[in-house]
């Protein structure tokens, strides 16, 4: 059962630009807590417990050197976040692709139930 295929007109923030320190305090950067709040206009909250299969496709605004997997995060944390899923374990499956370049950046991501 598919419960999620969108489009974002964004790049969720990396690794390196998700969380900010402060002394010993972590907390999530501004740029993740406005992706969070972009992706749940597109999430329903169904809190599913099922396993899960999610394929993410980053089209990155320009050819500069990126790792795809340091945008992941984001994005799982996101739809955990908006109520998606109860945990980020439930992802048996993860395809993660770049595509094309995209002016102003895009992500796809579809999740499904296995």
């Amino acid at each position: 059962m598919s419960l999620l295929n969108c489009e974002i007109a964004m790049i969720p923030p990396s690794v390196n630009h998700y969380w900010v320190a402060a002394g010993k305090r972590r907390y999530l950067s501004q740029r993740a807590k406005n992706f969070q709040k972009i992706v749940s206009l597109f999430v329903k909250p169904l809190k599913s417990t099922a396993r899960l299969k999610a394929e993410i496709t980053f089209h990155f605004p320009d050819r500069r050197t990126r790792d795809i997997d340091n945008h992941l995060k984001a994005v799982l944390d996101s739809l955990v976040k908006c109520g998606l899923c109860e945990d980020d374990e439930q992802f048996d499956e993860l395809l993660v692709k770049r595509g094309n370049v995209v002016k102003g950046g895009l992500v796809k991501i579809k999740v499904v139930e296995v």
